[in-house]
């Protein structure tokens, strides 16, 4: 019966020391703990596989984005908002590994990331600057959290997308007597008026 490969980091005794034994790139890999003391060379164990599971080369943006993920679950209240954004960055991006996201990763996204125009199935328009801007806030936190775990030295420095321009209108005399009309109450009503007249907002102090 042939010997079953052990590919998980474990100790084995050699010559009176504890060794760590691995399997990497299809060959097997040891090394010495430099100690006889079976409860120290566990703790090196510990070490090693800490520090095997925070190399760069196996986490991959995918899941990266699954434990940021899981890291916010039960602290937003909006999840679901969260798990949508990721999808389309999972998809473009998920096969990068985490210390290859740089700004050039960003710029081909962002240059490349269109939704259907909704006259046709074939015509594509690029997402609006908002929901760009909230991508990037994902993408940037996520990056944060690999960052802080220990995954990588220190986050990727990338610039974010510019913001929407502000959208202005301006009520008609018509628009804002009907506005005051539907008001059912009069302190609703009051308030609402002092908001048309003044341009004041919630909370704001008049002069």
């Amino acid at each position: 019966m042939p010997r079953i490969r052990n590919e998980i980091p474990h100790l084995e005794r050699r010559r009176g020391k504890y060794y760590i034994v691995w399997w990497a790139g299809g060959k097997r890999r040891r090394l010495s703990t430099g100690t006889d003391d079976e409860k120290n060379a566990r703790q090196a164990l510990v070490d090693f596989e800490n520090a095997l599971e925070k190399q760069p080369l196996k986490m991959s943006l995918s899941t990266a984005f699954e434990r940021y993920v899981a890291s916010r679950s039960g602290k937003v209240s909006d999840l679901k908002r969260l798990q949508e954004a990721i999808v389309p960055l999972s998809q473009a991006m998920g096969y990068l590994r985490v210390d290859q996201v740089d700004q050039r990763a960003w710029d081909i996204y962002a240059a490349n990331r269109f939704k259907k125009s909704g006259r046709s199935e074939t015509e594509n328009v690029p997402v609006s600057p908002g929901t760009l801007r909230r991508e990037f806030n994902v993408l940037r936190a996520t990056m944060r959290r690999v960052w802080k775990d220990g995954f990588l030295l220190r986050p990727p420095e990338i610039e974010p997308p510019r913001d929407s321009a502000p959208r202005d209108r301006f009520l008609s005399k018509e628009e804002a007597r009907r506005l005051l009309d539907a008001c059912e109450t009069q302190h609703v009503r009051t308030f609402m008026a002092i908001a048309l007249f003044t341009g004041a907002r919630k909370g704001q102090s008049l002069p």
